[in-house]
């Protein structure tokens, strides 16, 4: 992990507890391990703030920069005293290539870092952060995919379909799987429909788009009136990306909602 030491006396410092963070405690929840990182005499980053705290300035903010190795799914950022990766990962993303690291603080922080690696991997690759101090967050917006349908009307007994399109967004590349469920107005209705999915993946290459036709096959007797179709699409990576495990604050799940009316 790059660097020694930064500082700005008039908006706070950051300092930088190590030049090579160390593993420790491993935790893990049989899906994903967490592992400790931290330095050998204490905290592996500490943020204060400005020396002049009532003073009308902007606070420090410092943008972690890094290229993540195969194998590392996530890196986190938490309380310096937790003996390990606390279990649930929400605290403080680092996002590749952005802030949303140390933000400005009325009081004194210090953090270790967890890195989230797939509980299968062996020995992953070595990596750096670069930390660039300034005045604001840097927005940044991670790799994903939106999800498209369109409204449906189909009598009872027959078939309809819909169109599913997934888009590319920010530069994702990777394969996606659909699923759907339904919403019923009321408990008294039946609706119980299958679908079919052609294909039920597709591979998506930014920044185009790709499509699956969704053939709806509704049951005779099936009671008349609107429902809502909830639509899904995950990637499909295998815990291999940064960010692609359910609980990472990137997880790139798309969603979207389409009404089938019955008569």
């Amino acid at each position: 992990m790059a660097g020694t030491f930064a500082q700005n006396f008039l908006d706070g410092e950051l300092r930088i507890g190590c030049s090579n963070l160390v593993a420790s405690a491993v935790s893990g929840n049989g899906q994903v391990r967490g592992v400790l990182l931290t330095c050998p005499n204490g905290p592996a980053f500490a943020i204060s703030p400005p020396w002049d705290i009532g003073r009308d300035i902007p606070f420090l903010y410092a943008a972690p920069f890094f290229s993540p190795p195969p194998g590392l799914l996530g890196l986190y950022l938490f309380d310096y005293t937790a003996p390990a990766c606390p279990t649930a990962i929400q605290y403080r993303p680092l996002f590749v290539n952005m802030t949303q690291g140390l933000g400005g603080t009325a009081g004194s922080q210090f953090f270790n870092s967890c890195a989230i690696v797939n509980s299968t991997a062996g020995t992953i690759g070595g990596f750096n952060i670069k930390w660039l101090l300034t005045h604001g967050a840097i927005s940044f917006s991670p790799p994903s995919f939106m999800l498209s349908s369109h409204n449906t009307t189909v009598m009872a007994g027959q078939n309809a379909t819909v169109v599913l399109t997934a888009t590319s967004l920010h530069g994702f590349n990777g394969t996606v799987i659909f699923n759907v469920s339904v919403s019923q107005p009321s408990p008294s209705m039946y609706f119980i429909p299958t679908f079919l999915f052609r294909p039920q993946s597709v591979v998506l290459n930014a920044p185009g788009s790709n499509q699956t036709l969704v053939t709806i096959k509704v049951p005779r007797g099936s009671t008349p009136g609107n429902y809502t179709l909830h639509f899904i699409a995950d990637p499909v990576n295998d815990l291999v990306h940064y960010g692609d495990f359910s609980a990472s604050t990137i997880y790139p799940r798309a969603k979207s909602d389409s009404y089938i009316l019955v008569t």
